[in-house]
């Protein structure tokens, strides 16, 4: 995945955001999409809600692209 690619998150998934270390969780009571922001070895960091979450990488997905003929 690349930086601004359209991502989903699963129903049930929890997330969360320490932006300026005020710990904010969300747990998605519906699947989603996002924009992938960046990951490292274990999480993705995404853009939803308004706010950059981390989400563990194995609850990301890249969403399907439409191929032109």
């Amino acid at each position: 995945m690349n930086e601004g690619d359209l991502v989903y998150i699963p129903q049930g998934v929890s997330m969360w955001s320490d932006a300026e270390k005020m710990l904010r969780m969300l747990t998605t009571d519906k699947p989603i999409t996002a924009i992938f922001l960046s990951s490292d070895v274990d999480l993705c960091k995404i853009y939803a809600s308004g706010t950059e979450f981390n989400v563990p990488k194995r609850f990301v997905y890249p969403m399907e692209t439409a191929h032109a003929s």
